[in-house]
């Protein structure tokens, strides 16, 4: 029971996140867009009774601190732990929400230490990924991370102890129950207490069939872990396709010169950021989704590409889940190269066979629209607040009215 229970306000989350799928607090990906799509439905349906607010570092772009993006209310939230927790008292917060973690989370987490926290891992990375990143290094591409990366959870310890003296709710929450066993190996504050938190995604109508020039298409930020010099060079080996990228560099452009030189491959369009209707328009056109990363978690791009029926072709399996939406080539270490034959043989089997293609196309749609549903959704935050024994009557009363069809 919380104080929003007893005083009649909203029931107020607040969610931990360095950026939230705008301009304003960049960049484009994914852990932004959960953090925007989880506020969006609460905020947008008051008969929840929860008020979801963004708690955002220090604001580093243009003019004014945005006070509300995407219909929320945006907290920013000043350096030093004094401060971080004076202006967080003041927002009457009932529950934590971490997308992810980034060490700059760690005063946010600490300022209110008696206030239940989820930490929804979002890409959790054991030692074994970390080891599979780090081979980028010397393989003649660049690679973001050092290996000073690998410790980038030490924080932990101290949350850890200061957790159990407060006796703090806490658990962990992942998309995939395959992902849990990471987050166990590469969080020791984790423990066992998992539970299952999607992000929901929606399904568009029935695609029409494909005609035409086929078209591949790969959505991500240009950085070296993404891989997608690979993608170029898989461009070049099937000019008869059309090849589309939805993404940018990172402010850090390591891939730069890689990229324009892409730019001369006349089968390929690099498109820049895409949302909403401009994105939709690109899945629609796509006959697949070429994955070339050597980490993922589950990445928001596949399910959204899976929404519209479009088949994946990947380096990674998703532990053995990529069999019902695609192809998985194998991953190798390194640069990923090794997989341009392997990837261009795969593709052009798919394209060919349009039969195979839509059935793993309808199979991707159905698995999206069972697992990643607004119901499953409520039912997955559902057992997180029972577990935390937080009033949750509410959210029960229309999930209930809505199931009855009332």
């Amino acid at each position: 029971m919380t104080a929003s229970t007893q005083t009649g306000r909203k029931f107020r989350i607040g969610v931990i996140v360095n950026e939230f799928f705008c301009d304003e607090y960049p960049p484009l990906g994914g852990f932004g867009l959960s953090a925007k799509t989880f506020a969006e439905f609460f905020n947008s349906q008051p008969q929840y009774n929860i008020e979801v607010i963004a708690l955002l570092p220090p604001y580093q772009g243009w003019g004014p601190v945005p006070s509300e993006l995407h219909g929320t209310k945006v907290v920013e939230v000043p350096k030093g732990l004094r401060k971080t927790r004076a202006r967080l008292r003041e927002e009457n917060i009932d529950l934590l929400i971490s997308v992810d973690y980034y060490p700059n989370y760690f005063e946010r987490l600490v300022a209110l230490p008696r206030v239940p926290w989820i930490h929804w891992a979002r890409d959790p990375h054991s030692p074994e990924n970390w080891d599979q990143i780090l081979t980028l290094i010397g393989s003649g591409y660049p690679c973001e991370y050092n290996e000073k990366a690998k410790f980038r959870h030490e924080y932990y310890p101290q949350l850890q102890i200061l957790r159990r003296i407060l006796n703090r709710n806490f658990c962990c929450a992942v998309q995939e129950t395959w992902l849990a066993e990471r987050a166990e190996a590469g969080f020791p504050l984790v423990g066992k207490n998992f539970f299952r938190l999607v992000n929901r995604i929606g399904v568009p109508p029935a695609p029409a069939a494909k005609t035409g020039r086929p078209v591949i298409l790969f959505i991500g930020r240009l950085l070296p872990v993404k891989r997608p010099w690979v993608y170029f060079e898989i461009a070049k080996r099937l000019p008869d396709y059309e090849f589309l990228v939805v993404g940018e560099m990172d402010k850090r452009r390591h891939l730069e010169p890689i990229v324009e030189e892409a730019k001369s491959i006349p089968n390929l369009s690099l498109l820049g950021k895409r949302t909403g209707s401009d994105l939709h328009e690109a899945l629609d056109r796509a006959w697949l989704l070429v994955n070339t990363s050597i980490h993922e978690g589950m990445p928001q791009s596949i399910l959204e590409t899976l929404a519209f029926s479009v088949p994946v072709v990947s380096s990674l399996d998703y532990a053995g889940t990529i069999d019902i939406f695609g192809v998985s080539v194998g991953l190798t270490k390194g640069n990923g190269l090794k997989e341009v034959d392997s990837f261009v043989r795969t593709i052009s089997e798919l394209v060919d066979d349009e039969d195979r293609r839509v059935s793993l196309g309808a199979a991707g749609r159905k698995f999206v629209e069972q697992n990643y549903s607004n119901k499953a959704f409520l039912e997955q935050f559902l057992a997180i607040m029972d577990d935390f024994d937080l009033e949750t009557a509410a959210i029960r009363s229309t999930l209930g009215a809505e199931q009855a069809g009332v």
